[in-house]
């Protein structure tokens, strides 16, 4: 029933894309439009498409999908969808890519939108590539996400408004050639357009101590890394720029490389863009294992209720110590009573 594996992606050259995706597959394009390009391999079975679009700064995936070989191949994948809650778009013999093609659009939670397609017939024009925009119930669910990655360009200012991102990608920005001032001058940018509560995630590669001056030539991908930083500068930058529970996700025990003998290992460090400060408060429980527990002035006694700014209590129930407490639902106290007091 499967033909093939597809991806479309948003690229800002497609001259430049061509040339590389040539080299790398040993083919020619099977179909070429000045607005439109489209790779099929049957090893690996791929679809790969390539649309012009202006740089964003976002995530470079257009959409996914699987390429099918009848109409009643779409079936069995739009009623699991329906019977798993979802609401999947069915469009019949619409023209897009320069061919008419049936087809079953849905959305992960993620936003990410996956193309189930039938080809009919060849088509004069490119018609619509960009999948249709999801129900209003839906769409307004869906997070919004910002990613830079390793050799994309760092905007001064990024377009999005004040917080009105959910989350933020740095995908090998740490490994890429940016001076302290760019470094802090992004992160500031990402406070601003984070939403109060929203995540920050940097992955990339670090350095046990300073690589010698000569730098190090690194294998396969990690070929494109411009800059290692030590293990603790994106922990610390991120602290400098005002994130909140800057957290050490991930650092391997073993290296993953070992070059000029320094030990090179991956990492992920995550954080939160701070809330607000309010005069709502929350109630919450240290579970344990420790006597007691402390973030900044605040003290947390095992097995005692507390009180914080309900701001704040969000960011913790969401920062990587959540499991260590119990995070009590709000009851209205009688009037006049104040939480702080121990009364409710």
């Amino acid at each position: 029933m499967t033909v093939a594996v597809h991806i479309s992606l948003n690229v800002t050259d497609l001259a430049a894309s061509l040339r590389f995706y040539r080299a790398l597959f040993g083919v020619e394009p099977s179909k070429l439009m000045g607005d439109y390009a489209k790779f099929e391999l049957s090893q690996p079975a791929l679809v790969l498409s390539l649309i012009p679009q202006p740089a964003s700064g976002g995530n470079p995936i257009n959409h996914v999908g699987i390429k099918l070989d009848r109409a009643s191949d779409l079936e069995p994948f739009e009623s699991r969808l329906i019977a798993g809650g979802y609401s999947p778009q069915r469009e019949v013999e619409v023209e897009c890519c320069y061919s008419r093609q049936s087809k079953v659009w849905a959305a992960d939670p993620d936003g990410t939108h996956w193309e189930l397609y039938v080809i009919e017939a060849d088509a004069p024009t490119r018609g619509v590539i960009a999948p249709p925009p999801l129900p209003l119930s839906e769409a307004v669910s869906q997070p919004v996400l910002w990613t830079h990655r390793l050799g994309g360009e760092v905007p001064a200012t990024l377009p999005q408004p004040d917080a009105s991102v959910d989350e933020a990608l740095l995908e090998g920005s740490f490994n890429q050639r940016l001076d302290g001032a760019a470094m802090s001058a992004l992160l500031k940018e990402l406070r601003r357009v984070l939403k109060p509560g929203g995540r920050i995630r940097a992955h990339g590669l670090c350095a046990s101590k300073p690589l010698p001056a000569n730098g190090a030539k690194l294998p396969g991908p990690a070929a494109f890394v411009q800059r290692i930083p030590v293990e603790a500068e994106p922990v610390a930058a991120l602290a400098r720029a005002g994130f909140a529970q800057v957290f050490l996700e991930k650092l391997p025990e073993k290296p993953n490389f070992i070059a000029s003998g320094v030990e090179l290992r991956e990492f992920l460090v995550t954080a939160i863009n701070p809330m607000a400060d309010s005069l709502d408060v929350a109630t919450l429980v240290y579970r344990g294992p420790f006597d007691h527990a402390q973030q900044g002035a605040q003290r947390f006694e095992r097995g005692q209720r507390a009180w914080i700014a309900a701001e704040q209590a969000a960011a913790l129930r969401y920062g990587p110590a959540a499991a260590q407490f119990v995070f009590l639902e709000r009851v209205e106290s009688e009037p006049g009573c104040d939480p702080a007091d121990g009364c409710c």
